[in-house]
């Protein structure tokens, strides 16, 4: 796939990253799009974010069905990755036997986005900047949603408690 985000002097100029976007996928073949989201808009880039979670819902989500393994399956929303911290949480919860089939929006491969629609739960971590994503997996693919909180070791422990609790039994056996 390529995405194309169009930066402050593409607003400028007035170039149709759109159209760019659709000829492109029909001479490649690929998936192409497009995120209009010059300079990242917004209060420290929100808007920005916002447009381009919008873009990899509409364009990517739910277009791989392989089946990604695991019995307790969650995407992880709301977690950026900046200080490497979701490498971290990604181990925890493999040592837990839950499998992260997509982060939104940090560090997730296409192919992970791709099938984000295969998640149980979408486990969301920073409610005001991407609840409208897990709003949107739950309308368009079932996907039930919780708050969670991985900073600090007494607000990770209860996240995990509140998955497995999510889970139930299936989680014991």
């Amino acid at each position: 796939a390529i995405s194309i985000f169009s930066t402050c002097p593409v607003g400028l100029i007035g170039d149709d990253v759109h159209q760019v976007a659709r000829e492109m996928k029909e001479k490649l073949g690929i998936n192409v799009f497009a995120f209009s989201c010059e300079g990242y808009k917004g209060v420290s880039q929100s808007a920005g974010h916002h447009i381009a979670n919008n873009g990899i819902f509409t364009h990517v989500v739910g277009l791989d069905d392989t089946d990604r393994g695991g019995e307790f399956k969650i995407n992880l929303l709301g977690e950026y990755n900046i200080g490497g911290d979701g490498f971290e949480i990604d181990r925890i919860l493999k040592k837990c036997g839950i499998t992260n089939i997509a982060t939104f929006s940090g560090n997730s491969t296409y192919d992970q986005f791709a099938s984000a629609n295969q998640a149980d739960l979408s486990c969301v971590m920073c409610h005001r900047s991407i609840n409208y994503v897990a709003d949107m997996l739950e309308k368009r693919f079932g996907i039930p949603w919780i708050k969670v909180n991985f900073i600090g070791a007494h607000a990770t422990a209860k996240s995990l408690r509140k998955i497995a609790q999510y889970f139930g039994d299936k989680m014991l056996s």
